[in-house]
């Protein structure tokens, strides 16, 4: 804070300039809203103001602080003393304040007293409190401390207050330094009388203003009534000018009228007399004296003359050619009656046919005047309607043999108009039906359809053909009166305008009934198949099995021979079979593929390797060429892929004897998301007979069918091929040469993944392999028996020998487990103990196995297990694996089970029971 003495203020000089009346003062800062600071930095060194007039009369500041001056505009009077810098500020001939830091006013100059004789009292109060409105002083703190903050000169406007005294003032604020003291020096320029003397001249200027507009206001409203009485005298002239026009206007109206009149008139009388002598007709204008006023051109022509010659003449002698009316004469009959009177006559000298019409023409008062006699040659129009009444009656004819026709039918037949009356409806329907001619022919259709529920099914689709939505036939098939009917809905449309509707209805009672027997007989069918087929793998699973577990034991040679006989036998038995079973399927269209992710070359070198065994006895060369541009792994069902490859690559290998089997795999076409393959199976055999070309795709049919053939099969290999082809969206087909060899051709339709996968390395081909070495190809690395021995399975299983089968191979690859001879003690056995598997048959004593496995899951609710359980039945049928899995199994193997598929589906489940999960288990499935 500046130390100077503020018990000493110095007293005003004087006072300078006029004296300011402060009520008018306080008037005109009231008229006018109070002004802020400036926001704008004022650059410009000060000019301090001496007495005498203060807006023309300056002192320079610079020259007289020059030294205190610092480079930024603020004053650094560190060397001053306090009794200098006090009487330098009393010197001042305008308002001086010095604000410390804090906004208090430490110093204020004698020039103050211009403002108030109280000057003295804003000693040590804020410099905020000077100002007239908070908006002022808020601005007047924020220039304070930004001119501390900067040091740089500002300039500000606002009406300062001190006691009552109030002036419009301007202050230059400038930063101070004194010692090591820093404060703000405020100089006040008193505006006052200025601002007094801009607000009156505005006041005066407003007042005149004022008076000038109503001046203006009068005038215009007197100009306005001036120009409303010339608007008012010329809109007079306007339409007196306008009366006349209108007049002259009418008049040439008028006699344009009366012209076009007299114009239209001529032209009319004129077209009249060419119509009139243009009309074929035989026209005659006559009096009431029969004699001939005016005739036209065509009766002057059919009696050889004139008209001129004609008018005067009497019409009888003309015409008739007697010396009398003739009493029979329209003319002579209107005379008599007054009225129209018309006849038919026929000219027997030309055998032409007159409508002979003659009319009264009247005058004013009612008198009879003149008649006009019109005969017209209606001779084509006589044969026309009798033309038309010939073809009437030949229509009636053929409505007659068709409405014959329909009542023989056996069937319903109703017709119906486009209201939907009843217009036709035969005797069979009716009979049916139970309802009387009278009461449903020409009455609604809906008053007398016997089923409600199936009229108003019907109701909508009439709507439709009358409204024109559609005109399609509609075939239904519903129930009607106790029958079941084909319905077809005909709409009958001429010319595009609807109407009406033929209802056609057949009785099918007799059909519908045979399909439901068909059907009964396929379900039994399929039934008897799936009940042979359980019975006949049962014993066939312990055939395979146990011949399977002989072969490990280290039999004989010969005894090997045997048992490897009747291993092959067993399996050609258990191929049959599932070719039945997939033929029938496919025969009753349950046939369906999967749809997985696999390997194209995968796939056909494990065909080729299962059957490779077969080529290398005959000493056949078996070799495949895939396309470069066929992709490697696409979306299908490899299963039935390498289905047909194995029933094509063995029927070729069976019937050759020398030469050679290739397979032939190409691209035929390719999208972005589907590829079409071709594969091709050539062989060098012994060819098919032209013949039998167009059979060999049917069921049963063989090459070669006669009781002494060299070659077996059931002959469904090829038609069970030719139906996965088709499931495939491709086509089969075979050329052949007898004596040359046969190449049988498919095409099938697989999905392309979009993931780009690596080329696997392909196996070496298939004809390169021994027997022994193709048979370990395809065999399944197992896990080694001190993995296997860790787990415990149970095994529910009813039948002694499958008991043993199962045991033997179980313990045959280290397996530890316990057998339950039927459901309750599979289910009890789990309470007891704790297994890591089961194998579950479906057909058991007292609880079958879906009815376990049940229990088993409702029980693992309550505990938060899953214990994989696994179908090993008989039943294989795709329905019996969904209903497995259904019941809550896990997966499904169909009996006869061989030791390396049981111990693949046993590893698989174990490891998943241990957390680990196949990386793509829908192709294992599809497998």
């Amino acid at each position: 804070m500046c130390p100077i003495n503020r018990a000493t203020p110095l007293k005003p000089a004087g006072t300078i300039g006029p004296p300011v009346d402060r009520l008018d003062q306080e008037t005109i800062m009231a008229e006018n809203d109070h002004p802020t600071f400036d926001d704008d930095e004022d650059k410009t060194p000060p000019q301090l103001l001496s007495q005498g007039n203060v807006a023309t009369e300056t002192i320079d500041l610079e020259s007289l602080l020059a030294q205190g001056f610092d480079s930024s505009g603020s004053f650094d009077l560190r060397d001053v003393r306090r009794s200098q810098f006090a009487k330098l500020m009393n010197a001042l001939p305008v308002p001086a304040l010095l604000v410390d830091r804090e906004s208090c006013i430490v110093f204020a100059n004698q020039s103050c007293g211009r403002i108030s004789d109280q000057y003295q009292k804003i000693l040590g109060n804020r410099f905020s409190a000077l100002f007239v409105g908070e908006a002022s002083a808020g601005r007047a703190e924020g220039l304070l401390q930004q001119v501390l903050a900067k040091r740089k000169p500002l300039v500000g406007e606002a009406v300062l207050a001190i006691d009552d005294n109030r002036i419009w003032g301007r202050m230059n604020f400038r930063s101070l330094r004194m010692g090591t003291e820093r404060a703000i020096l405020v100089l006040v320029e008193d505006l006052t009388l200025e601002k007094k003397r801009l607000l009156l001249h505005q006041r005066h200027r407003a007042e005149l203003e004022k008076r000038v507009q109503e001046r203006t206001s009068r005038l215009r409203e007197i100009n306005e009534r001036l120009q409303r009485e010339i608007s008012e005298r010329k809109r007079a002239e306007e339409a007196l000018q306008g009366a006349k026009d209108e007049l002259e206007r009418r008049v040439e109206e008028r006699t344009a009228e009366l012209l076009a009149s007299n114009k239209a008139c001529l032209k009319a009388t004129s077209e009249w007399e060419r119509t009139f002598d243009a009309v074929p007709d035989l026209i005659m204008i006559l009096d009431a004296q029969h004699r001939i006023l005016r005739a036209n051109r065509a009766l002057g022509d059919h009696l050889g003359t004139t008209p001129d010659r004609l008018a005067g003449t009497v019409c009888y002698q003309v015409t008739h050619c007697q010396d009398f009316p003739v009493p029979e004469c329209p003319h002579t009959r209107l005379l008599e009656d007054g009225r129209e009177h018309s006849t038919e006559l026929l000219d027997e000298t030309t055998s032409s046919i007159w409508d002979v019409r003659v009319s009264p023409l009247y005058d004013e008062e009612g008198r009879l005047v003149e008649c006009v006699h019109v005969a017209r040659d209606i001779t084509e129009r006589k044969k026309a309607e009798l033309t038309i009444v010939e073809a009437r009656e030949a229509a009636a004819a053929e409505a007659h043999k068709l409405r014959t026709m329909i009542e023989g039918m056996d069937s319903g037949i109703v017709v119906t108009d486009s209201r939907e009356r009843v217009t036709e409806a035969n005797s069979w329907f009716l009979s049916k039906i139970g309802l009387q001619q009278e009461s449903f022919v020409g009455h609604s259709l809906w008053d007398n359809w016997p089923d409600p529920q199936f009229a108003a099914d019907l109701r909508p689709l009439i709507d439709d053909y009358r409204t024109g939505k559609r005109n399609d036939r509609v075939v239904v098939n519903r129930d009607l009166a106790e029958m079941k009917v084909h319905l077809r809905i005909q709409p009958i449309f001429r010319r595009d305008l609807y109407e009406g509707v033929m209802l056609n209805v057949t009785d099918v009672t007799d059909l519908v009934q045979a399909k439901l027997a068909a059907e009964d007989a396929s379900r039994a069918k399929s039934l008897f198949l799936a009940n042979m087929s359980h019975e006949i793998r049962t014993p066939l699973h312990g055939i395979i099995g146990m011949t399977e577990l002989c072969l490990q034991t280290g039999v004989a040679t010969e005894q090997h021979e045997c048992l490897t006989t009747v291993q092959k036998s067993a399996d050609s038995l258990l191929r049959l079979i599932n070719d039945i079973l997939d033929f029938s399927k496919a025969e009753a269209g349950k046939l369906t593929l999967f749809s997985v992710s696999f390997g194209v070359r995968d796939c056909i070198n494990e065909s080729l390797n299962w059957i490779a065994a077969e080529a290398h006895k005959k000493d056949l060369k078996l070799t495949q060429h895939v396309s470069e541009e066929v992709p490697d792994r696409v979306l299908g069902d490899p299963g039935r892929l390498r289905q047909i490859l194995l029933n094509l690559v063995g029927n070729a290998i069976k019937f050759t004897e020398k030469g050679e089997v290739t397979l032939t795999v190409e691209a035929a076409s390719r999208t972005r998301d589907q590829v079409t393959l071709r594969c091709s199976i050539r062989d060098t055999g012994v060819g098919i007979p032209p013949e039998k070309l167009g059979v060999v795709f049917e069921e049963f049919e063989q090459g070669d069918g006669s009781t002494s053939r060299n070659y077996g099969g059931t002959g469904l290999g090829l038609p069970l091929s030719a139906q996965l082809v088709k499931l495939m969206n491709g086509r089969i087909w075979v050329e052949s040469e007898v004596g040359r060899g046969t190449t049988f051709h498919f095409t099938a339709c697989l999905g392309v993944l979009e993931e780009k996968v690596s080329r696997p390395v392909a196996d070496p081909p298939a004809s390169a392999l021994s027997p022994e070495v193709a048979a370990a190809a395809s065999a399944t690395q197992v896990p080694s028996q001190e993995d296997r021995g860790k787990a415990r399975i149970l095994l529910a299983e009813d039948n002694p020998v499958n008991q043993k089968l199962a045991a033997l191979m179980l313990k045959n690859g280290g397996y530890r487990f316990r057998i339950a001879a039927d459901g309750e003690q599979a289910v009890a056995a789990l309470e007891q103990e704790e297994f890591d598997l089961v194998l579950m048959d479906i057909q058991l004593p007292r609880m079958d196995g879906l009815v376990a496995t049940r229990a088993i899951r409702e029980r693992e609710k309550s505990t938060g297990l899953h214990i994989p359980i696994v179908a090993m039945t008989a039943f294989a049928m795709q329905a019996d694996r969904e209903r497995c899995l259904e019941a809550g199994m896990d997966d499904h193997i169909a009996k006869p089970v061989r030791s390396s598929e049981l111990y693949q589906v046993l590893e698989k489940w174990l490891e998943a029971s241990r957390g680990g999960m196949q990386d793509n288990p829908g192709e294992d499935q599809a497998r």
